[in-house]
C-alpha cells in the first residue's frame, strides 16, 4: 500500500507541467521597456538595462508570450544589434517547425543584415521547414548571393542544343 501510495505521488509530479521560467531582474526591466503598446524604445537604449542583454533578449523570445510583441521586439533588436552574439539562436529560429514566426521574420530581415549572415541563415532556411516562405521571400533579396540561390538556372545544359539565331537554321548534327 505505501509502495503504490509513493508511485502515485511520483507519477502525479511527472505529469505536472512545468512551471515557466522566471525572470531575473535585468530580463524583467527589458520586459518592462519592450510591453509597452505604443513607441517601444529603441534597441540601443536597452543596452544599459542589461549585462547581457544579447542573451536577456534572446530569453524574452522564448519566455514572454504576453504581449505577444515583447518577443518580436526583442527578436528585432537581437536581428538588428546582437546578429552575430546570438547567431546560433537565430539559426534555431529559422528551422524550428515550432517557430514560424520568428523564421518569418528573420527572412523579412535579411537584406538589413550582412551579405555573409544572410547567406547563412538562407541556406538554413531553405533546407527548413520554411522552404517554400523562404523562397517567396528570397527571391528579391537585396544582397545578390541570397536571390541567386531561389532563382532557376538560366544557364542551358549540354542536352539543349543552342538556339537557332532569326533567318538561320539550326546546324544539323552527323546523325541527321
Amino acid at each position: 500500500m505505501l509502495t503504490t501510495l509513493l508511485l502515485m505521488t511520483s507519477v502525479g509530479e511527472a505529469m505536472s507541467p512545468v512551471p515557466p521560467a522566471k525572470p531575473n531582474a535585468e530580463q524583467r526591466a527589458l520586459y518592462d521597456a519592450l510591453k509597452v503598446r505604443d513607441a517601444a524604445p529603441p534597441c540601443e537604449s536597452l543596452t544599459g538595462m542589461s549585462e547581457n542583454v544579447a542573451s536577456d533578449l534572446v530569453w524574452l523570445v522564448d519566455n514572454a508570450a504576453q504581449p505577444p510583441w515583447v518577443g518580436i521586439r526583442a527578436a528585432t533588436c537581437v536581428l538588428t544589434h546582437h546578429l552575430e552574439a546570438q547567431a546560433a539562436a537565430i539559426d534555431a529560429w529559422v528551422v524550428d517547425p515550432d517557430k514560424k514566426g520568428l523564421a518569418l521574420l528573420t527572412l523579412s530581415s535579411l537584406d538589413d543584415v550582412p551579405e555573409t549572415a544572410a547567406v547563412r541563415f538562407a541556406t538554413l532556411a531553405l533546407e527548413g521547414p520554411f522552404a517554400d516562405a523562404a523562397r517567396a521571400r528570397l527571391v528579391d533579396s537585396a544582397h545578390p548571393s541570397v536571390a541567386n540561390m531561389v532563382k532557376p538556372s538560366a544557364a542551358p545544359s549540354d542536352a539543349d542544343p543552342p538556339p537557332a539565331e532569326a533567318g538561320k537554321e539550326a546546324p544539323l548534327s552527323p546523325a541527321d
